[in-house]
């Protein structure tokens, strides 16, 4: 239980310092902190969504459920991080892993491409 709790604070020190660095770069390139803009499909939509592969062991086990990932994704559309917001321990890395891989177009603030959040939900059902 420790190592879970460690690990998830780390994800959220790391979350904190994407945005931190996400911050510092635009002040640096703008002259202001950009908006953020999460789960709406303006200019940012998906143009590649990885499914995740249902592992067999949770099959085996019968796990099932929801997975929510929250990501990163810079400003070439690609995702740089990833975190779990729900789900069952067992099936959250191949969620994470599907995410890693899904890409997006590039969001755009005042005709520049910016840094933004993206919620993907993963469904995984028994046959």
């Amino acid at each position: 239980m420790s190592d879970y709790l460690n690990n998830r604070e780390n994800q959220q020190n790391r979350i904190a310092e994407a945005e931190r660095k996400a911050r510092e770069y635009q002040v640096t390139q703008f002259g202001k902190v950009l908006p953020k803009i999460s789960g709406h499909c303006w200019s940012g939509c998906p143009t590649r969504l990885v499914k995740p592969f249902y592992p067999q062991e949770a099959k085996h086990y019968r796990l099932f459920g929801q997975i929510v990932i929250e990501t990163i994704v810079d400003e070439k559309g690609q995702v740089i991080f990833t975190q779990a917001r729900k789900g069952k321990p067992f099936l959250i890395q191949t969620a994470r892993q599907a995410a890693c891989q899904s890409s997006y177009a590039p969001q755009l603030f005042e005709g520049k491409p910016i840094k933004f959040s993206w919620t993907i939900v993963y469904n995984f059902i028994l046959d």
